[in-house]
């Protein structure tokens, strides 16, 4: 009974988060793969050629959310947070970079895997018509 029941936990964990290697090379030339996200409809589009490099020399691989929604509503319907670029070539885009911590409690740039538990926040209270503007040198176009 205790291993049917190991059994059917273990099939309904998260699969293994995959950090890339933390090189120039690796993170320049990084796929692009779409993720899931927790809500039907909604895309996350991974764009590992794009990344920040922080002041703490963490670098941060750029996700990208591919519909026009406000930030409150990306938070609430794919559960990322810290939105701090935008992408200046459409109005759908905004660029979000994340990091998550590992099993030993280091703060790794994000995985190329989807793992919602080992998101976290690390920048907030941003102001989305502002970014744009100081990224994209234009106002932020109105939503449809």
């Amino acid at each position: 009974m205790s291993l049917l029941l190991f059994l059917l936990l273990a099939s309904a964990l998260p699969d293994t988060v995959e950090t890339p290697a933390d090189t120039a090379q690796t993170w320049a030339n990084g796929p692009t793969e779409t993720l899931p996200s927790n809500t039907e409809g909604a895309q996350v589009t991974l764009y590992t050629d794009s990344y920040a490099e922080l002041e703490d020399g963490t670098r941060q691989i750029g996700y990208s959310a591919t519909f026009p929604h406000t930030v409150s509503q990306i938070k609430a319907m794919i559960t990322l947070s810290g939105l701090v670029q935008v992408k200046c070539a459409t109005k759908e885009y905004r660029h979000i970079h994340m990091r998550y911590t590992d099993e030993k409690g280091v703060t790794r740039p994000a995985p190329q895997r989807y793992a919602p538990d080992r998101w976290e926040e690390f920048t907030d209270n941003h102001d989305d018509k502002a970014m744009y503007k100081r990224m994209c040198g234009t106002d932020l176009p109105p939503s449809d």
